[in-house]
């Protein structure tokens, strides 16, 4: 039987000196048949002594706090999306109207199409796909005057969005990333988004220093079906 007597915390920690853990010599004569510090009743005493103590001030206080932020943030009400940007405008739509991201790939015309918002047929993943032009869409000028939020480098992307059995791609001049945001946070949409743009956007919401619109992925996929079908 292994005798401790007096509170762990006021002795020395053994299992940091003479047991597993440690380096001292001689070694704890127990070990040879209890194999490990953890199976050492003066180890399993300080355990429970570390749990029966109070805590320190504030710290109930701080915890409730801490949970507190981290149940407003994981709200049922909290809307995932993907950041993209189109020229100088930041813009977002749901997480599940897109398939794929990629690298920008050819585009190949289509032969006698007169309609320049339909930039032709891209090859992903073995699949062609339609390729459209968002910038002429949403009427957004084409220009690289943009910062990059986060410090990320301004690489264009391929953006494969699907929704129903409607499935396009399109060209973006950057994809900053997945995000979540209250929509009770939307504001109206700036003066300063075109018209075209302003008619698909439900609001804006901020994300760091970025004003971003959040498109309607119903009206614009309604929109892009009528003009291309």
């Amino acid at each position: 039987m292994i005798e401790h007597s007096g509170p762990t915390s006021q002795k020395k920690r053994c299992w940091n000196t003479i047991g597993v853990w440690g380096s001292e010599a001689p070694r704890c004569a127990h070990l040879e048949h209890l194999a490990h510090c953890r199976n050492c009743p003066v180890f399993i005493q300080a355990g429970r002594e570390l749990f029966d103590r109070k805590p320190p001030e504030g710290y109930l206080e701080a915890w409730t706090r801490t949970l507190t932020v981290e149940k407003k943030f994981k709200s049922k009400e909290a809307v995932s999306v993907l950041v993209f940007r189109l020229g100088p405008e930041w813009f977002a739509m749901g997480t599940l109207v897109f398939k794929e991201v990629s690298e920008v790939q050819p585009i190949h015309r289509i032969p006698h199409a007169k309609d320049p918002a339909l930039l032709g047929v891209i090859n992903i993943r073995g699949e062609l796909q339609l390729c459209i032009s968002l910038h002429l869409l949403l009427e957004i000028e084409k220009k690289d005057d943009a910062a990059p939020m986060g410090g990320r480098l301004l690489t264009p992307r391929m953006i494969v969005m699907q929704k129903d059995h409607s499935a396009w791609v399109f060209p973006a001049d950057e994809v900053s990333g997945l995000f979540r945001y209250d929509p009770k946070r939307l504001q109206s949409p700036p003066a300063t988004v075109s018209k075209a743009a302003s008619a698909y956007t439900q609001g804006v919401f901020m994300l760091t220093d970025k004003k971003i619109g959040h498109l309607d992925d119903s009206l614009l996929f309604g929109a892009i079906n009528r003009r291309f079908s």
